[in-house]
């Protein structure tokens, strides 16, 4: 069996100690992990932000004053696009260019670029005042977004290198920019898609954007929605639940318990992204409104981790009554006859403490000395005090709820307030109940491990598991006519889904933006021909899924990619092979973190292999973080081990032979095993499958050196298949082909071949 370099995969003499074309040592593998990917493929936002105006204040102001105008400019956006974990990409002088989803991304990238932009206009229309008044110059700001697949890494010299995103994806967020109305933000379709949940839009059809042939719609962001409006715009398709009522009846017991013996319960829903916590609470939350128990609602945020109290500032907004909008109203006024309404005396004590949770303008000058005065902690311990006064005050006893979703984001003051609620006996019945992922920040771990620690048994964990292939069959039945689909669609929609409810709707709401569905009513309807080819990825589960990739460590992150080459399940002896090591407990280690992050599960009984990712639409998505060359290299490397695995019989694995090396730099070893995964189908009579094998290796035919032999077995196995079809004019077409390879060049052992095709030929002629 020929050698070669498990690096670069070049052919290497018997006896060399260092590769020949790359400089690998051969006999000891090089220590991993290799030097970081310098560029990826990813689904990110662009925003960009340009200086309306600029060209007529360079004419007016003095350089200096123009240069100090553009620094307070470029300042104040910026504090935004960090605000929201963005980066800046380019400062073009009058304009900002910023990535959310790269180099780390979210799940919500949109909805991060979206809320920066909305506080830049907020903030630069009140320094647009200032510059007015000031120099007598009127500015104004206008904003574009787009979202979608680019190339981001390092570019530049060995002098200069800038980390910067380059695609079609730029092009079309600049364009947004450019046709946005000074004041305003125009965001792109697939931007509006993935936040209309959050923000309201009005739609511009038919833009005409500079490079683009084809129009373009548009979306005027004109604010943002109400918390109850979202809520009731989230359920999409308005299915009823599905197989939670086990859990829904724990829910109800529970605070049956809570309300009988006047003590505190904190329930904990967990599971993984989209398994159907949200739902299962907001189902409680409608048990709440029939048994008329009061509850409040927190909704903590990834970009809200680095702001303090939060999640007690949202339960205190809905205690008060209070809108989103509180600071565009006359805040001390509304807040002090809110503060009053619940009974709450000397309300001058707790004011300034409220407006500091709130960010609004202090209303006691003197307590802004206070705050720089007073020790850190004995100004916390005054916000605590009134946080506690504030939703701790009711004037019965009778039971009320906390609904907190994603505690997991929780801030480290918000979690040490909950610990201590739950650390006493309360004035009323208390039933705390949160969803969250168990992958939490180290804080959040810390509070559930001392939850369920804690004597009384107050904290009790509701795990949600997929749903059962019966049960998600029944929830695509409840969204969509299935005899409009072939079973074999709606089977691999489910398999896909895996039992995650949000996958499923996902893949549905993917169907309809490219036309195959349309929303009638509460149900989806075929309008046109669907097929398996119509699935993918959407790009907010593609967002999802980067998200989590991001949380890894470069090694984890790299045996995943790799994995997801081999496969939706996979072995470890390829993957090995794959990532040479000095030592197995390396990747032991990092097979090991990857099952706790819920990303792959342990196959041990599974003749594929001996792991497999969780979700077919994870493989799928951490696939896609690859750049095509890179896909290409580790196909080969893949390629090159099973064939080393099974070389005494080959024949068992010529199908997934031919994918790897059709998908990697190596042309002359896919034809080989094109040709054999193709006459194995044929001698099997899977002749629609031998066709596409066939069909492959025709194309490769001109790319590749390849023997007369191999042309001659291509044309006439497609001969033969085209043959038994009746489709007789490209059956001649391939005999005539096939018996010109015979004749051009010396094929040993074609007499048997040659038969065939005058035979074949003659009964053509007779036709």
């Amino acid at each position: 069996m020929t050698l070669r370099c498990r690096y670069c995969q070049s052919e290497i003499t018997p006896g060399m100690r260092y590769c020949g074309y790359c400089g690998a040592r051969l006999k000891d593998p090089l220590i991993y992990p290799e030097p970081q990917q310098s560029s990826q493929l990813r689904n990110i936002t662009i925003l960009f932000a340009d200086l309306v105006g600029y060209t007529t204040a360079a004419r007016q102001l003095d350089s200096e004053i123009l240069y100090e105008l553009v620094q307070q400019y470029t300042d104040l956006l910026s504090r935004e696009v960090y605000k929201y974990e963005g980066v800046i990409d380019k400062i073009t002088g009058d304009g900002i260019m910023a990535l959310f989803g790269a180099p780390i991304s979210y799940e919500n990238n949109a909805e991060r670029a979206v809320r920066a932009a909305l506080e830049m206009q907020t903030n630069f229309q009140n320094w647009r005042k200032l510059t007015l008044q000031n120099l007598g110059v009127d500015l104004d700001l206008r904003i574009g977004i787009h979202a979608g697949p680019v190339i981001v890494g390092e570019i530049g010299s060995n002098i200069v290198v800038d980390y910067t995103a380059i695609g079609e994806t730029v092009n079309l967020a600049y364009r947004i920019e450019e046709i946005a109305q000074p004041g305003s933000i125009y965001v792109s379709e697939q931007v509006a898609s993935q936040t209309s949940i959050q923000f309201e839009y009005q739609e511009i059809q038919g833009l005409t954007l500079k490079g683009f042939e084809q129009a373009v719609n548009a979306y005027h962001l004109t604010g943002i929605k109400q918390f109850q409006a979202a809520i009731n715009t989230y359920d999409f398709f308005n299915s009823p639940m599905v197989g939670r009522r086990k859990e829904l009846d724990q829910l109800e017991q529970a605070l049956q318990h809570t309300t009988e013996y006047q003590d505190s319960r904190f329930i904990l829903i967990s599971g993984e992204a989209g398994v159907g916590k949200t739902r299962l609470l907001k189902e409680f939350q409608v048990h709440l409104d029939h048994a008329q128990v009061a509850y409040l609602n927190a909704h903590s945020l990834t970009y809200r981790r680095s702001v303090p109290y939060w999640i007690f500032t949202d339960l205190m907004r809905h205690r008060l009554g209070l809108e989103t909008d509180l600071e565009r109203t006359e805040p001390q006024s509304l807040l002090q006859t809110k503060l009053l309404a619940i009974g709450i005396e000397n309300v001058q004590s707790y004011l300034p403490y409220l407006e500091s949770l709130f960010a609004l303008p202090n209303s006691d000058p003197a307590i802004l000395l206070l705050a720089e005065t007073m020790q850190a902690e004995l100004f916390r311990l005054k916000v605590v005090e009134t946080i506690r006064t504030l939703l701790l005050n009711k004037p019965n006893h009778s039971p009320q709820v906390w609904l907190i979703e994603d505690l997991q984001w929780a801030d480290e003051a918000s979690l040490d307030i909950l610990q201590s609620i739950l650390s006493e006996i309360p004035p009323f019945p208390l039933l705390i109940v949160a969803t969250a992922r168990l992958d939490g920040n180290p804080h959040f771990n810390d509070f559930l491990n001392w939850s369920k620690a804690h004597p009384a048994g107050i904290a009790q964990e509701i795990n949600l598991k997929p749903l059962t292939p019966l049960e998600s069959s029944q929830l695509l039945g409840n969204l969509m006519q299935l005899d409009q689909i072939p079973a074999t669609l709606a089977q691999q929609i489910l398999e896909r889904s895996a039992g995650i409810p949000l996958y499923l709707e996902e893949i549905l709401r993917m169907l309809m933006d490219t036309g195959n569905l349309e929303l009638s009513g509460n149900k989806l309807y075929v309008r046109r021909t669907l097929d398996e080819d119509s699935l993918g990825v959407p790009i907010t589960l593609q967002g999802l899924v980067q998200a989590r990739f991001d949380q890894l460590e470069p090694f984890p992150r790299k045996v995943l990619q790799i994995a997801s080459v081999i496969g939706h399940t996979f072995s470890r002896s390829v993957l090995e092979y794959s990532i040479p090591l000095p030592d197995s407990a390396l990747l032991d280690d990092a097979l090991k973190t990857l099952i706790e992050r819920n990303l792959i599960i342990s196959t041990p009984n599974d003749p594929r292999g001996d792991y497999a990712f969780c979700h077919a639409i994870l493989s799928e998505a951490i696939y896609n973080t690859m750049l095509k060359k890179e896909r290409s290299r580790y196909h080969a490397l893949v390629g090159w081990a099973i064939e080393d695995q099974y070389h005494d019989h080959i024949y068992e694995v010529t199908e997934i032979l031919a994918r790897h090396f059709s998908w990697s730099n190596q042309p002359e070893k896919a034809l080989y095993y094109l040709i054999l995964a193709a006459q194995k189908a044929s001698a099997l009579s899977m002749n629609d499958q031998a066709r596409k094998h066939y069909e492959h290796a025709l194309s490769l035919l001109p790319l590749v050196e390849h023997v007369p032999k191999q042309s001659l077995q291509v044309h006439l196995g497609l001969a033969e298949i085209y043959y038994k079809n009746n489709q007789f004019e490209k059956a001649q077409i391939h005999y005539t082909s096939a018996l010109q390879e015979i004749v051009d060049g010396p094929i040993i052992d074609a007499e048997s071949a040659h038969e065939l095709i005058q035979q074949r030929l003659t009964e053509l002629a007779q036709r």
